[in-house]
């Protein structure tokens, strides 16, 4: 539905998978499926201006941050405050303060440059599974990326950093999806 730009019936979609992960207790025991469904709320709340679905106290758990290696938690985190920032502006019919999103750009600025130490460059390794560890870090790259140039969308006019920001932002995606694809258009959805 994300895909076809049916974003309310994906937004409704999600919040039926959350709530059946819910009521089977997954937000208790936690999990790689309780990391990927907050992970995609996150992201699919965040990408259509949606509430988020899950609340505060069901995230994540502190043993499930020591074992997420690629710090997804993180990314959710930020997903959430810039996707609560804008719901509530919208709601509220206020106008979004400039420093919130300068705060918000450092959360994702640090978040990317933690993925990027993360990519492995080495390929003296077995090169299947190099290759599948790099695929992670590059889709969850692709994303962080890709909501942290919408943070910047709407000062791109009157501010100059996110004019700037903009632009390199989108350079950087764009060397990413290069590296991400080649060799795998096959794979690529």
């Amino acid at each position: 539905y994300y895909f076809i730009y049916s974003f309310e019936k994906c937004w409704k979609l999600v919040f039926q998978l959350v709530s059946n992960a819910y009521s089977i207790g997954l937000h208790i025991e936690g999990g790689p499926l309780w990391t990927k469904i907050n992970t995609m709320e996150a992201l699919i709340c965040s990408a259509s201006s949606r509430p988020n679905i899950i609340p505060s106290c069901c995230l994540f758990s502190e043993v499930q941050k020591s074992n997420d290696e690629l710090k997804e938690y993180q990314l959710c985190e930020v997903l959430r405050i810039k996707n609560g920032l804008f719901v509530s502006s919208y709601v509220n019919e206020t106008k979004i303060c400039y420093q919130a999103i300068l705060k918000i750009d450092k959360q994702y600025d640090e978040y990317n440059s933690f993925l990027e130490s993360k990519i492995i460059k080495d390929i003296n390794d077995d090169e299947v599974e190099v290759s599948k560890k790099n695929e992670k870090i590059y889709i969850l790259l692709l994303m962080s990326l890709a909501t942290q140039i919408k943070i910047h969308y709407e000062f791109f006019e009157t501010q100059e950093f996110s004019d700037a920001k903009i632009l390199e932002l989108c350079t950087r995606f764009i060397n990413i999806l290069n590296n991400f694809v080649y060799g795998k258009l096959n794979t690529l959805r």
